[in-house]
Protein backbone atom coordinates (compact mmCIF):
# COMPACT_ATOMS: atom_id res chain seq x y z
CA UNK A 1 0.00 0.00 0.00
CA UNK A 2 3.22 2.29 0.83
CA UNK A 3 4.26 1.58 -2.45
CA UNK A 4 1.45 2.58 -3.90
CA UNK A 5 0.96 5.44 -2.46
CA UNK A 6 4.80 6.67 -3.15
CA UNK A 7 4.00 5.70 -6.61
CA UNK A 8 0.83 7.56 -7.25
CA UNK A 9 2.42 10.31 -5.82
CA UNK A 10 5.43 10.53 -8.19
CA UNK A 11 3.20 9.71 -10.93
CA UNK A 12 0.65 12.99 -9.59
CA UNK A 13 3.98 15.13 -8.79
CA UNK A 14 4.90 14.30 -12.50
CA UNK A 15 2.20 14.83 -14.64
CA UNK A 16 0.05 17.56 -12.25
CA UNK A 17 2.63 19.75 -11.26
CA UNK A 18 0.92 23.22 -11.89
CA UNK A 19 -1.86 21.53 -9.12
CA UNK A 20 1.03 19.88 -6.75
CA UNK A 21 2.48 23.15 -6.60
CA UNK A 22 -0.20 25.26 -5.70
CA UNK A 23 -1.70 22.54 -2.88
CA UNK A 24 2.40 23.20 -1.51
CA UNK A 25 1.82 26.66 -1.61
CA UNK A 26 -1.31 26.38 0.02
CA UNK A 27 -0.14 24.17 2.84
CA UNK A 28 2.89 26.03 3.64
CA UNK A 29 0.43 29.19 3.83
CA UNK A 30 -1.85 27.61 6.18
CA UNK A 31 1.14 26.18 8.38
CA UNK A 32 2.26 30.43 8.14
CA UNK A 33 -0.83 32.10 9.28
CA UNK A 34 -1.34 29.39 12.29
CA UNK A 35 2.25 30.21 13.54
CA UNK A 36 1.19 33.72 13.35
CA UNK A 37 -2.41 33.66 15.24
CA UNK A 38 -0.21 31.70 17.79
CA UNK A 39 1.90 34.32 18.02
CA UNK A 40 -0.75 37.06 18.51
CA UNK A 41 -2.46 34.71 21.21
CA UNK A 42 0.49 34.62 23.27
CA UNK A 43 0.86 38.73 23.01
CA UNK A 44 2.78 39.80 20.59
CA UNK A 45 2.24 42.29 17.86
CA UNK A 46 1.50 41.30 14.03
CA UNK A 47 4.82 42.05 13.19
CA UNK A 48 6.87 40.13 15.84
CA UNK A 49 4.50 37.46 15.14
CA UNK A 50 5.06 36.98 11.70
CA UNK A 51 8.78 37.68 12.47
CA UNK A 52 9.12 34.74 14.79
CA UNK A 53 6.41 32.43 12.31
CA UNK A 54 8.76 33.13 9.67
CA UNK A 55 12.30 32.42 11.29
CA UNK A 56 10.37 29.22 12.43
CA UNK A 57 9.69 27.71 9.18
CA UNK A 58 12.78 29.43 8.42
CA UNK A 59 13.03 30.09 4.43
CA UNK A 60 9.87 29.45 2.37
CA UNK A 61 11.73 28.30 -0.84
CA UNK A 62 13.80 26.15 0.93
CA UNK A 63 11.00 24.19 2.56
CA UNK A 64 9.53 23.97 -0.65
CA UNK A 65 12.41 22.51 -2.02
CA UNK A 66 12.80 19.81 0.72
CA UNK A 67 9.13 19.15 0.03
CA UNK A 68 9.95 18.62 -3.41
CA UNK A 69 12.95 16.12 -2.71
CA UNK A 70 10.65 13.98 -0.63
CA UNK A 71 8.62 13.26 -4.08
CA UNK A 72 12.29 11.15 -5.58
CA UNK A 73 11.55 12.67 -8.77
CA UNK A 74 13.99 15.99 -8.35
CA UNK A 75 16.13 14.49 -11.07
CA UNK A 76 13.69 14.39 -13.89
CA UNK A 77 12.27 18.09 -12.93
CA UNK A 78 16.10 18.88 -13.05
CA UNK A 79 16.16 17.65 -16.47
CA UNK A 80 13.48 18.89 -17.53
CA UNK A 81 14.64 22.66 -16.61
CA UNK A 82 18.20 21.90 -17.75
CA UNK A 83 16.34 21.27 -21.79
CA UNK A 84 14.22 23.94 -21.28
CA UNK A 85 17.11 26.27 -20.74
CA UNK A 86 19.27 24.49 -23.11
CA UNK A 87 16.50 24.83 -25.46
CA UNK A 88 16.38 28.88 -24.79
CA UNK A 89 19.76 29.06 -25.08
CA UNK A 90 20.76 27.40 -28.81
CA UNK A 91 17.16 29.31 -29.91
CA UNK A 92 18.90 32.80 -29.17
CA UNK A 93 22.31 31.33 -31.43
CA UNK A 94 20.22 29.65 -34.33
CA UNK A 95 23.37 29.48 -36.55
CA UNK A 96 25.39 27.98 -34.03
CA UNK A 97 22.69 25.79 -34.04
CA UNK A 98 21.87 25.00 -37.52
CA UNK A 99 25.14 24.40 -38.52
CA UNK A 100 26.30 21.91 -35.68
CA UNK A 101 22.66 20.06 -35.99
CA UNK A 102 23.44 19.56 -40.11
CA UNK A 103 27.28 19.12 -39.43
CA UNK A 104 25.93 15.66 -37.45
CA UNK A 105 23.13 15.18 -39.38
CA UNK A 106 25.95 14.86 -42.32
CA UNK A 107 27.77 11.82 -40.22
CA UNK A 108 24.79 10.30 -38.24
CA UNK A 109 22.95 10.15 -41.85
CA UNK A 110 25.88 8.56 -43.76
CA UNK A 111 26.37 6.31 -41.03
CA UNK A 112 22.72 4.92 -41.05
CA UNK A 113 22.81 4.30 -44.65
CA UNK A 114 25.72 2.13 -45.04
CA UNK A 115 24.55 0.03 -41.82
CA UNK A 116 21.17 -0.42 -43.57
CA UNK A 117 22.94 -2.01 -46.54
CA UNK A 118 25.59 -3.73 -44.43
CA UNK A 119 22.62 -4.87 -42.10
CA UNK A 120 20.37 -5.67 -45.12
CA UNK A 121 23.26 -7.89 -47.42
CA UNK A 122 25.59 -9.07 -44.36
CA UNK A 123 23.36 -9.36 -41.17
CA UNK A 124 20.12 -10.55 -41.88
CA UNK A 125 20.02 -13.78 -41.89
CA UNK A 126 18.47 -15.38 -45.40
CA UNK A 127 14.37 -16.93 -45.09
CA UNK A 128 15.78 -20.57 -44.44
CA UNK A 129 15.69 -23.21 -42.04
CA UNK A 130 18.94 -22.87 -39.85
CA UNK A 131 20.61 -20.26 -42.70
CA UNK A 132 24.39 -20.75 -41.03
CA UNK A 133 23.94 -24.45 -41.91
CA UNK A 134 23.83 -24.21 -45.47
CA UNK A 135 26.68 -25.29 -47.82
CA UNK A 136 27.19 -23.52 -51.58
CA UNK A 137 28.72 -26.16 -53.81
CA UNK A 138 31.26 -25.36 -57.09
CA UNK A 139 33.13 -27.06 -59.96
CA UNK A 140 36.58 -25.23 -60.92
CA UNK A 141 39.03 -25.61 -63.86
CA UNK A 142 42.16 -24.45 -62.01
CA UNK A 143 44.49 -25.76 -65.19
CA UNK A 144 42.60 -23.41 -67.65
CA UNK A 145 41.71 -20.57 -64.85
CA UNK A 146 38.48 -21.15 -64.00
CA UNK A 147 37.20 -20.88 -60.22
CA UNK A 148 34.17 -21.21 -60.50
CA UNK A 149 31.26 -22.90 -62.64
CA UNK A 150 28.52 -25.30 -62.89
CA UNK A 151 29.04 -29.11 -62.19
CA UNK A 152 27.87 -31.82 -64.26
CA UNK A 153 24.79 -33.55 -62.59
CA UNK A 154 26.30 -37.09 -62.84
CA UNK A 155 29.33 -35.72 -60.25
CA UNK A 156 26.81 -33.87 -58.01
CA UNK A 157 24.70 -37.35 -57.70
CA UNK A 158 28.32 -38.92 -56.68
CA UNK A 159 29.15 -36.36 -54.32
CA UNK A 160 25.50 -36.98 -52.41
CA UNK A 161 26.11 -40.50 -51.93
CA UNK A 162 29.91 -40.73 -51.46
CA UNK A 163 30.52 -37.63 -49.05
CA UNK A 164 30.32 -38.35 -44.98
CA UNK A 165 29.86 -34.66 -44.17
CA UNK A 166 26.33 -33.34 -45.84
CA UNK A 167 22.83 -34.51 -45.10
CA UNK A 168 21.13 -33.46 -48.34
CA UNK A 169 22.07 -32.12 -51.64
CA UNK A 170 19.79 -30.29 -53.92
CA UNK A 171 20.41 -29.65 -57.57
CA UNK A 172 19.05 -26.58 -59.73
CA UNK A 173 20.42 -24.39 -62.31
CA UNK A 174 17.66 -21.29 -63.96
CA UNK A 175 17.15 -19.96 -67.59
CA UNK A 176 14.41 -18.01 -69.48
CA UNK A 177 10.97 -18.99 -69.74
CA UNK A 178 8.17 -17.41 -72.00
CA UNK A 179 5.02 -16.87 -70.60
CA UNK A 180 2.54 -17.08 -73.61
CA UNK A 181 -1.47 -16.82 -73.55
CA UNK A 182 -2.32 -13.38 -72.22
CA UNK A 183 -0.17 -10.83 -72.70
CA UNK A 184 3.67 -12.76 -73.97
CA UNK A 185 6.20 -12.55 -71.34
CA UNK A 186 10.03 -13.12 -70.87
CA UNK A 187 10.70 -14.20 -67.06
CA UNK A 188 13.45 -16.17 -65.00
CA UNK A 189 13.05 -19.37 -63.76
CA UNK A 190 14.24 -21.97 -62.06
CA UNK A 191 14.45 -25.61 -62.79
CA UNK A 192 15.06 -27.62 -59.61
CA UNK A 193 15.04 -31.00 -57.77
CA UNK A 194 11.87 -32.03 -55.88
CA UNK A 195 14.35 -31.76 -52.19
CA UNK A 196 15.08 -28.38 -52.96
CA UNK A 197 12.52 -27.01 -50.68
CA UNK A 198 12.56 -28.90 -47.94
CA UNK A 199 16.36 -28.75 -47.58
CA UNK A 200 15.72 -24.83 -47.33
CA UNK A 201 13.05 -25.19 -45.02
CA UNK A 202 10.48 -23.72 -46.81
CA UNK A 203 6.95 -24.48 -48.01
CA UNK A 204 4.63 -22.95 -50.28
CA UNK A 205 2.39 -19.84 -49.22
CA UNK A 206 -0.16 -21.66 -51.24
CA UNK A 207 -0.56 -25.31 -52.64
CA UNK A 208 2.09 -27.59 -52.09
CA UNK A 209 5.86 -28.04 -53.28
CA UNK A 210 7.30 -30.62 -56.01
CA UNK A 211 6.86 -34.33 -55.69
CA UNK A 212 10.00 -36.61 -56.02
CA UNK A 213 7.94 -38.39 -58.38
CA UNK A 214 7.58 -35.40 -60.73
CA UNK A 215 11.61 -35.10 -61.54
CA UNK A 216 10.33 -37.85 -63.77
CA UNK A 217 10.21 -36.99 -67.52
CA UNK A 218 6.21 -36.85 -68.50
CA UNK A 219 4.86 -36.43 -65.21
CA UNK A 220 7.21 -32.79 -64.84
CA UNK A 221 4.76 -29.91 -66.26
CA UNK A 222 4.01 -28.50 -62.81
CA UNK A 223 4.93 -25.01 -61.52
CA UNK A 224 5.46 -23.51 -58.51
CA UNK A 225 4.46 -19.05 -58.95
CA UNK A 226 6.24 -16.72 -57.45
CA UNK A 227 4.05 -14.41 -55.28
CA UNK A 228 4.41 -11.10 -57.29
CA UNK A 229 3.91 -13.69 -60.49
CA UNK A 230 1.09 -15.30 -58.69
CA UNK A 231 -1.04 -11.32 -57.70
CA UNK A 232 -0.37 -10.15 -61.42
CA UNK A 233 -1.15 -13.82 -63.38
CA UNK A 234 -3.76 -14.63 -61.12
CA UNK A 235 -4.72 -11.78 -59.37
CA UNK A 236 -3.92 -13.50 -56.12
CA UNK A 237 -7.18 -16.01 -56.42
CA UNK A 238 -6.69 -18.94 -53.92
CA UNK A 239 -8.66 -20.83 -56.89
CA UNK A 240 -5.27 -20.51 -59.35
CA UNK A 241 -4.16 -24.28 -57.38
CA UNK A 242 -4.88 -26.30 -60.25
CA UNK A 243 -5.04 -24.14 -63.20
CA UNK A 244 -2.66 -24.02 -65.93
CA UNK A 245 -0.30 -21.93 -67.58
CA UNK A 246 1.42 -21.74 -71.39
CA UNK A 247 5.19 -21.94 -70.44
CA UNK A 248 7.90 -22.23 -73.90
CA UNK A 249 4.66 -23.48 -75.96
CA UNK A 250 3.36 -26.23 -73.09
CA UNK A 251 0.92 -26.49 -70.63
CA UNK A 252 1.84 -26.57 -67.26
CA UNK A 253 -0.08 -27.07 -63.99
CA UNK A 254 0.14 -24.77 -61.28
CA UNK A 255 0.66 -26.54 -57.98
CA UNK A 256 1.68 -23.67 -55.44
CA UNK A 257 2.42 -20.19 -54.63
CA UNK A 258 5.20 -19.60 -53.00
CA UNK A 259 6.02 -16.95 -50.03
CA UNK A 260 6.62 -13.65 -50.93
CA UNK A 261 10.18 -13.59 -49.20
CA UNK A 262 10.82 -17.03 -50.79
CA UNK A 263 13.06 -15.63 -54.43
CA UNK A 264 15.57 -18.29 -54.01
CA UNK A 265 18.06 -17.95 -55.85
CA UNK A 266 17.69 -14.52 -56.26
CA UNK A 267 15.07 -11.64 -56.46
CA UNK A 268 14.27 -11.86 -60.21
CA UNK A 269 13.25 -15.76 -60.26
CA UNK A 270 9.14 -15.49 -60.90
CA UNK A 271 8.62 -19.76 -61.07
CA UNK A 272 10.50 -22.74 -60.25
CA UNK A 273 10.08 -26.21 -62.48
CA UNK A 274 11.31 -29.94 -61.35
CA UNK A 275 14.35 -30.34 -63.23
CA UNK A 276 13.78 -33.09 -65.22
CA UNK A 277 15.86 -34.77 -68.39
CA UNK A 278 14.18 -37.00 -71.19
CA UNK A 279 15.79 -40.46 -71.84
CA UNK A 280 17.46 -38.51 -75.30
CA UNK A 281 18.56 -35.97 -73.83
CA UNK A 282 22.23 -35.76 -73.71
CA UNK A 283 22.36 -32.70 -70.74
CA UNK A 284 22.68 -34.46 -67.89
CA UNK A 285 26.42 -36.17 -68.91
CA UNK A 286 29.69 -35.36 -67.24
CA UNK A 287 30.67 -33.07 -69.83
CA UNK A 288 28.06 -30.43 -69.36
CA UNK A 289 28.76 -28.17 -66.45
CA UNK A 290 25.95 -25.92 -65.77
CA UNK A 291 24.15 -27.37 -62.64
CA UNK A 292 24.83 -25.66 -59.41
CA UNK A 293 24.29 -27.41 -55.81
CA UNK A 294 22.97 -26.36 -52.20
CA UNK A 295 23.42 -29.14 -49.24
CA UNK A 296 22.77 -28.75 -45.75
CA UNK A 297 25.45 -30.30 -43.49
CA UNK A 298 24.63 -33.25 -40.86
CA UNK A 299 24.65 -32.49 -37.24
CA UNK A 300 28.40 -31.80 -36.07
CA UNK A 301 29.64 -31.54 -39.36
CA UNK A 302 31.28 -28.49 -40.31
CA UNK A 303 31.88 -26.12 -43.38
CA UNK A 304 36.02 -26.67 -43.25
CA UNK A 305 34.92 -30.76 -43.34
CA UNK A 306 32.25 -30.48 -46.00
CA UNK A 307 34.79 -28.60 -47.63
CA UNK A 308 37.57 -31.15 -47.50
CA UNK A 309 34.81 -33.90 -48.05
CA UNK A 310 33.80 -32.28 -51.63
CA UNK A 311 37.83 -31.67 -52.73
CA UNK A 312 38.62 -35.45 -51.93
CA UNK A 313 35.72 -36.94 -53.81
CA UNK A 314 36.39 -34.65 -56.71
CA UNK A 315 40.09 -36.01 -57.23
CA UNK A 316 38.44 -39.19 -57.35
CA UNK A 317 35.75 -38.74 -59.75
CA UNK A 318 39.36 -37.11 -62.04
CA UNK A 319 40.97 -40.26 -61.38
CA UNK A 320 37.90 -42.71 -62.04
CA UNK A 321 36.27 -40.35 -65.34
CA UNK A 322 38.50 -39.14 -68.70
CA UNK A 323 35.98 -36.38 -68.69
CA UNK A 324 36.53 -35.29 -65.41
CA UNK A 325 40.58 -34.64 -65.95
CA UNK A 326 41.21 -31.28 -64.64
CA UNK A 327 37.67 -30.80 -63.08
CA UNK A 328 37.90 -30.06 -59.45
CA UNK A 329 35.13 -29.46 -56.66
CA UNK A 330 35.32 -26.81 -54.00
CA UNK A 331 32.44 -25.48 -50.84
CA UNK A 332 32.08 -22.99 -48.77
CA UNK A 333 29.09 -21.65 -46.73
CA UNK A 334 25.75 -20.38 -47.98
CA UNK A 335 26.49 -16.34 -46.97
CA UNK A 336 30.04 -15.82 -47.89
CA UNK A 337 29.21 -17.70 -51.37
CA UNK A 338 26.30 -15.16 -52.10
CA UNK A 339 28.40 -11.72 -50.54
CA UNK A 340 31.75 -12.66 -52.47
CA UNK A 341 33.71 -9.66 -52.26
CA UNK A 342 30.98 -7.16 -51.29
CA UNK A 343 31.92 -7.88 -47.72
CA UNK A 344 35.04 -6.25 -47.80
CA UNK A 345 33.59 -3.15 -49.94
CA UNK A 346 30.95 -2.79 -47.41
CA UNK A 347 32.61 -3.11 -44.20
CA UNK A 348 35.62 -0.70 -45.54
CA UNK A 349 32.58 2.10 -46.37
CA UNK A 350 31.31 1.79 -43.08
CA UNK A 351 34.56 2.65 -41.60
CA UNK A 352 34.88 4.94 -43.54
CA UNK A 353 31.88 7.39 -42.89
CA UNK A 354 32.84 6.00 -39.21
CA UNK A 355 35.81 8.59 -39.50
CA UNK A 356 33.48 11.15 -41.36
CA UNK A 357 30.97 11.05 -38.01
CA UNK A 358 34.13 11.22 -35.83
CA UNK A 359 35.54 14.29 -37.54
CA UNK A 360 31.85 15.79 -37.54
CA UNK A 361 32.18 15.08 -33.43
CA UNK A 362 35.50 16.73 -33.26
CA UNK A 363 34.31 19.91 -35.51
CA UNK A 364 31.05 20.34 -33.01
CA UNK A 365 33.02 19.96 -30.46
CA UNK A 366 35.38 22.88 -31.60
CA UNK A 367 32.08 24.81 -32.17
CA UNK A 368 31.24 24.18 -28.50
CA UNK A 369 34.57 24.81 -27.21
CA UNK A 370 34.70 28.36 -29.20
CA UNK A 371 31.01 29.51 -27.97
CA UNK A 372 31.61 28.63 -24.59
CA UNK A 373 34.83 31.41 -23.54
CA UNK A 374 31.63 33.58 -23.54
CA UNK A 375 29.66 31.61 -20.79
CA UNK A 376 32.52 31.18 -18.23
CA UNK A 377 31.25 34.29 -16.19
CA UNK A 378 28.12 32.84 -16.16
CA UNK A 379 28.62 29.57 -15.42
CA UNK A 380 31.20 31.05 -12.10
CA UNK A 381 27.85 32.99 -10.97
CA UNK A 382 26.33 30.38 -10.70
CA UNK A 383 28.77 28.11 -9.18
CA UNK A 384 29.11 30.75 -6.30
CA UNK A 385 25.50 30.18 -5.71
CA UNK A 386 25.56 27.15 -4.98
CA UNK A 387 25.51 24.59 -8.09
CA UNK A 388 27.80 21.64 -7.94
CA UNK A 389 29.91 20.77 -11.02
CA UNK A 390 28.05 18.18 -11.64
CA UNK A 391 24.98 20.45 -12.02
CA UNK A 392 27.14 22.19 -14.42
CA UNK A 393 28.17 19.42 -16.56
CA UNK A 394 24.33 18.27 -16.34
CA UNK A 395 23.17 22.07 -18.21
CA UNK A 396 25.97 21.59 -20.80
CA UNK A 397 25.53 18.15 -21.30
CA UNK A 398 21.29 19.07 -21.79
CA UNK A 399 22.56 21.49 -24.66
CA UNK A 400 24.81 18.68 -26.44
CA UNK A 401 21.28 16.16 -25.79
CA UNK A 402 19.41 18.82 -27.82
CA UNK A 403 21.80 19.02 -30.61
CA UNK A 404 22.66 15.30 -30.78
CA UNK A 405 18.81 14.86 -30.98
CA UNK A 406 18.35 16.93 -33.64
CA UNK A 407 21.36 15.83 -35.54
CA UNK A 408 20.02 12.52 -35.06
CA UNK A 409 16.24 12.97 -36.49
CA UNK A 410 17.92 14.89 -39.97
CA UNK A 411 20.45 12.31 -40.05
CA UNK A 412 17.51 9.35 -40.19
CA UNK A 413 15.43 11.31 -42.74
CA UNK A 414 18.58 12.32 -44.92
CA UNK A 415 19.62 8.16 -44.29
CA UNK A 416 16.25 7.20 -45.49
CA UNK A 417 16.70 9.61 -48.80
CA UNK A 418 20.43 7.86 -48.98
CA UNK A 419 19.02 4.41 -48.82
CA UNK A 420 16.11 5.25 -52.07
CA UNK A 421 18.76 5.79 -53.99
CA UNK A 422 21.12 3.09 -53.03
CA UNK A 423 18.18 0.60 -53.92
CA UNK A 424 17.15 2.57 -56.72
CA UNK A 425 20.73 3.25 -58.24
CA UNK A 426 23.16 0.72 -56.65
CA UNK A 427 24.91 -2.10 -58.56
CA UNK A 428 22.87 -5.22 -59.61
CA UNK A 429 25.56 -7.59 -58.68
CA UNK A 430 25.04 -6.92 -54.98
CA UNK A 431 22.79 -9.30 -53.48
CA UNK A 432 19.50 -8.47 -51.61
CA UNK A 433 20.15 -4.82 -52.38
CA UNK A 434 16.84 -4.59 -53.85
CA UNK A 435 15.14 -5.09 -50.00
CA UNK A 436 17.70 -2.25 -48.50
CA UNK A 437 15.04 -0.43 -45.77
CA UNK A 438 15.66 1.55 -42.19
CA UNK A 439 14.48 -1.50 -40.14
CA UNK A 440 14.64 -1.85 -36.43
CA UNK A 441 18.50 -2.69 -35.87
CA UNK A 442 19.38 0.02 -38.18
CA UNK A 443 17.34 2.25 -35.78
CA UNK A 444 18.58 0.91 -33.08
CA UNK A 445 22.03 2.02 -34.07
CA UNK A 446 21.34 5.10 -35.50
CA UNK A 447 20.43 5.82 -31.56
CA UNK A 448 23.46 4.03 -30.84
CA UNK A 449 25.87 6.43 -32.75
CA UNK A 450 24.03 9.57 -32.01
CA UNK A 451 24.22 8.91 -28.15
CA UNK A 452 28.43 7.91 -28.53
CA UNK A 453 27.99 11.53 -30.38
CA UNK A 454 26.57 13.34 -27.97
CA UNK A 455 29.11 12.17 -25.33
CA UNK A 456 32.14 12.50 -27.93
CA UNK A 457 31.65 16.13 -28.76
CA UNK A 458 30.40 17.15 -25.45
CA UNK A 459 31.36 15.79 -22.47
CA UNK A 460 34.63 17.32 -22.74
CA UNK A 461 33.60 20.92 -23.29
CA UNK A 462 31.36 20.84 -20.33
CA UNK A 463 34.19 19.16 -18.18
CA UNK A 464 36.42 21.99 -19.70
CA UNK A 465 33.75 24.56 -18.72
CA UNK A 466 32.88 23.13 -15.26
CA UNK A 467 36.13 22.92 -14.36
CA UNK A 468 36.16 26.83 -14.31
CA UNK A 469 37.68 28.36 -11.06
CA UNK A 470 34.79 30.56 -9.73
CA UNK A 471 37.19 32.94 -8.14
CA UNK A 472 39.51 33.87 -10.96
CA UNK A 473 36.53 34.81 -13.42
CA UNK A 474 34.34 36.50 -10.75
CA UNK A 475 38.00 38.53 -10.43
CA UNK A 476 37.96 39.23 -14.04
CA UNK A 477 34.37 40.29 -14.33
CA UNK A 478 35.39 42.42 -11.13
CA UNK A 479 38.43 44.03 -13.03
CA UNK A 480 36.30 44.54 -16.11
CA UNK A 481 33.32 46.36 -14.41
CA UNK A 482 36.04 48.33 -11.71
CA UNK A 483 37.61 49.28 -15.59
CA UNK A 484 34.46 50.62 -17.11
CA UNK A 485 34.06 52.73 -13.47
CA UNK A 486 37.41 54.45 -14.18
CA UNK A 487 36.92 55.07 -17.45
CA UNK A 488 33.32 56.52 -16.85
CA UNK A 489 34.39 58.62 -14.52
CA UNK A 490 37.69 59.69 -16.10
CA UNK A 491 35.00 60.62 -18.99
CA UNK A 492 32.79 63.02 -16.58
CA UNK A 493 35.61 64.42 -15.01
CA UNK A 494 36.67 65.69 -18.39
CA UNK A 495 33.35 66.68 -19.28
CA UNK A 496 33.18 68.64 -16.09
CA UNK A 497 36.21 70.60 -16.44
CA UNK A 498 35.42 71.63 -20.29
CA UNK A 499 32.17 73.28 -19.13
CA UNK A 500 33.76 74.54 -15.87
CA UNK A 501 36.22 75.91 -18.57
CA UNK A 502 34.03 77.29 -20.82
CA UNK A 503 32.14 79.35 -17.82
CA UNK A 504 35.38 80.91 -16.84
CA UNK A 505 36.25 82.44 -20.49
CA UNK A 506 32.14 83.34 -20.83
CA UNK A 507 32.64 85.73 -17.61
CA UNK A 508 36.40 86.80 -18.39
CA UNK A 509 35.97 90.78 -18.62
CA UNK A 510 36.85 92.20 -21.66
Amino acid sequence: MRAANTLRLRLRSLFARRRVEQELDEELRYHLERQIEEGIAAGMTPQDARYAALQSLKNIEQRKEECRDTRGIRWLEDLVSDLQYASRQLLKNKGFFAVAAVTLALGIGANTAIFSAVNSVLLRPFPYRQPDRLVDMWCTVPAKGIPKMGCALPDLREIAARNHSLETVANYYWGDINITGGTPERVQGVYASANLFPLLGVNAALGRTFSPSEELFGKNHVVLLSDALWRERFAGRPGAIGETIRLNGEVYTVIGVMPADSQFPNQDIRLWLPMSFGPKDDMATRDNHFISAIARLRPGATIPQAKADVQAIARQLEREFNQNAGVGADASDYLSSVVGDVRQVLLTLLGAVGVVLLIACVNVANLLLSRASGRQRELSVRAALGASRGRLVRQLLSESVLLGGAGACLGVALSAWLVRLMRTLGPEDIPRLHSLEIAAPVLVFAAAISLASVVLFGLAPAMSLARVQVSDALKEGGRSLTAGSRTSRRGRSSASWRRERSRRRRQRPR
